[in-house]
């Protein structure tokens, strides 16, 4: 009788190990993390090539994305309102809604906002870990991107677009409920 319970008890203490085991990630693996897709607004100072511009990016509903120029002056008050099948472009007295693909691909706002909105997507970027910062990477039409995120609250801090030799780096992002 006593070898039984012995041979039960190892027989349990195993399968609680190798089960454990078996969800335990291995040293740089990651859980699939994205971008919530939530609500959010941001500011941000964009650097592409030598042009440096500080930008508002908010995301107002699902369906809607708004990259507005703070600076310099000779932009200040040009929004792009991205939504489901249109930009608008609106600058000053001008208004014009455009059909997506009209926007240059190499333009600052639809680079940002393609890269967000593809790490917005489960399975859209592949995640992992570089010191203090989570890295999502993925791809759209122009290429590679890399959205650092805070590890501890998970809020975008940086996007790099390389092959644009675009550099974001977002202040205050916050997600709105």
């Amino acid at each position: 009788m006593r070898p039984m319970k012995y041979i039960c008890i190892l027989a349990a203490g195993t399968l609680c190990i190798l089960t454990g085991c078996a969800n335990a990630s291995l040293p740089g693996q990651m859980d699939k993390i994205y971008l919530t897709g939530g609500q959010f607004t941001t500011t941000a100072q964009v650097v592409k090539d030598q042009f440096i511009a500080q930008v508002e990016i908010a995301r107002e509903s699902p369906q809607s994305c708004k990259l507005g120029f703070l600076s310099p002056d000779t932009l200040q008050g040009m929004e792009y309102i991205f939504t489901q099948g249109a930009v608008e472009l609106r600058y000053q007295e001008l208004c014009v809604s455009l059909p997506p693909d009209a926007v240059p691909a190499g333009s600052i706002a639809k680079l940002a906002v393609s890269a967000l909105e593809q790490a917005s997507i489960p399975g859209g970027v592949e995640s992992s870990r570089e010191g203090e910062s989570i890295l999502l990477s993925g791809f759209t039409k122009n290429g590679a991107f890399t959205i650092y995120l805070d590890a501890q609250d998970r809020t975008p801090r940086k996007l790099l677009v390389p092959r644009e030799n675009l550099e974001i780096v977002f202040e205050n992002f916050e997600y709105l409920q």
